[in-house]
């Protein structure tokens, strides 16, 4: 086992429809009941509901507050934040300071998965144009976050295609752990 190292913030960031929540959920159980050999808080930017209107402003708002709550746990543990989050969004929060440990890592779901899942999600309530105007919209943003992660230093990519939710969570959490400088067990 490596030396464990100072304590990290990481951000688990994707398209909608690319697996975040549900691997966010899998890590809150399993990170929970210390199964993974982590001392990890997960965190999902919008575990507390969505604001019908005034998104930007509201994600804003909510990586500040979680990024905050990470910065005060910070000496006791690890945090994991799950959102639709920009790296740029993170780093030009006001709590940001450069001397943080912050990672950055994107599920990159393919194009037919995003479809496929927000078509699940989304046809019965909005209807199927609806349903694939955000499909295209997410597709784009895929590519755009996927962009945001090559110019970072500390990110890294899971790609989710073929793989189980368990599979993409243990990926998740062996990069954590891998940063953090010990194994899971």
């Amino acid at each position: 086992m490596g030396k464990k190292t100072k304590n990290c913030i990481f951000f688990l960031i994707g398209a909608s429809g690319s697996g975040k929540t549900v691997v966010c959920d899998y890590l809150k159980k399993h990170c929970a009941s210390k199964s993974v050999g982590a001392d990890l808080a997960v965190h999902d930017i919008d575990e507390d509901g969505l604001p019908d209107f005034g998104r930007g402003h509201w994600r804003r708002y909510r990586i500040d507050e979680l990024l905050g709550n990470a910065k005060r746990a910070i000496a006791e543990r690890s945090s994991l934040i799950c959102g639709v989050i920009l790296p740029h969004e993170v780093i030009e929060s006001d709590l940001f300071e450069p001397e943080m440990r912050v990672y950055f890592i994107l599920l990159d779901a393919s194009s037919q998965a995003i479809s496929r899942r927000l078509s699940r999600r989304l046809e019965s309530k909005y209807g199927k144009e609806k349903s694939e105007e955000s499909a295209r919209d997410n597709i784009k943003f895929s590519k755009k976050l996927r962009s945001q992660i090559s110019m970072q230093r500390n990110g890294f990519t899971v790609d989710t295609r073929n793989k189980s939710i368990k599979q993409v969570a243990e990926e998740v959490l062996a990069i954590v752990m891998r940063v953090l400088g010990s194994k899971a067990r």
